[in-house]
């Protein structure tokens, strides 16, 4: 059956809009990534990345956006109500949490917002104000980038290869938690001594990175990112610590090559994700993202190396809604 590749774009828009419409009525409930997800129909693996890509915002960080934006508005709007509450009603685990966030993003506290009211109403007016034409322009790029999206406006065309990989056998090491790359240079180099020792006649490798969740997760601590090297045919030695073995699933991936340095992969997956798969007819599949990275990997001098970043599809139906 042929690939409706415009109907899957309206597919992909029409999702992501409603939970940019979904976020601000439930901003005291569950918004996790799991949450969403479900709510959108899309796979747990790879909605932070499609809603980056059609919203131009990491979901994390819109949520967040919704909850400030909101207690802003309250905290003007309802003198009477206790800060507690109002950060609690919009989703906040505490006020204490809530003031800090509400400083670092308006460049004062709530409880000196509320005072400010009362002592300097002229300067609170415009704060709010501020506050308020804020919203409006997030909330105008916001609309702007989604229709964008659905027309497929200002994408460029993006050479990504439809590759059906092998499953292989991986050693890798492991990093739990936010990842910079300089985390995964360190492991990329611990792997590839653990290889110097116990692969010494092997071809020339093949390096591969996987992630588990990235910036757009909502729980940084979730995140975790695998370092290994693919293990040749006929290997039957122990993966002996602190590597572990992995068998990396099989399957239909789209790839782009982008001539890059490690700090520039970040570009990648979004052009993946934001140009070409909302029109590409292809959904995500609930296998991780794998980076993939030539044999002189990781390079001593910030040399760009060619770097493939692989998004695992299939095609076919998107899950229904919840």
């Amino acid at each position: 059956m042929p690939i409706d590749q415009e109907r899957t774009r309206a597919e992909y828009v029409a999702r992501v809009n409603a939970i940019v419409d979904y976020i601000p009525r439930h901003l005291e409930d569950d918004l996790s990534l799991g949450a969403l997800a479900e709510e959108a129909g899309f796979s747990h693996f790879h909605f932070h990345r499609i809603f980056a890509g059609v919203v131009g915002e990491p979901l994390h960080a819109f949520v967040r956006r919704m909850r400030l934006e909101r207690a802003a508005l309250d905290l003007g709007r309802q003198p009477a109500r206790s800060i507690t509450d109002i950060a609690l009603d919009c989703g906040f685990s505490s006020s204490a949490n809530f003031s800090r966030a509400f400083k670092e993003a308006f460049g004062l506290s709530a409880r000196e917002f509320r005072q400010a009211r009362v002592q300097h109403p002229e300067q609170a007016r415009a704060v709010v104000e501020a506050i308020e034409a804020r919203i409006r322009r997030a909330a105008a790029t916001v609309q702007a980038n989604l229709l964008a999206a659905r027309r497929q406006e200002g994408h460029p065309e993006v050479p990504v290869t439809l590759t059906t990989f092998p499953p292989v056998r991986l050693a890798y090491l492991r990093h739990f938690g936010p990842y910079e790359e300089r985390h995964k240079i360190a492991l990329f180099r611990g792997i590839r001594e653990w290889a110097a020792a116990a692969l010494p006649a092997a071809p020339a490798p093949t390096w591969i990175g996987i992630c588990y969740g990235d910036r757009g997760l909502l729980d940084e601590d979730r995140r975790r990112y695998d370092a290994g090297v693919v293990l040749p045919d006929g290997f039957t030695g122990p993966v002996d610590p602190p590597a572990a073995e992995l068998l990396v699933p099989g399957g239909l991936c789209a790839v782009l090559r982008h001539p890059t340095t490690g700090l520039m992969i970040c570009e990648a997956w979004t052009s993946l994700h934001r140009d070409w798969l909302p029109g590409s007819g292809y959904v995500p599949d609930d296998r991780p993202c794998v980076e993939r990275f030539p044999a002189g990997w990781p390079p001593l001098d910030g040399t760009p190396f060619p770097i493939e970043v692989c998004q695992a599809i299939r095609p076919g139906t998107f899950p229904p809604r919840r």
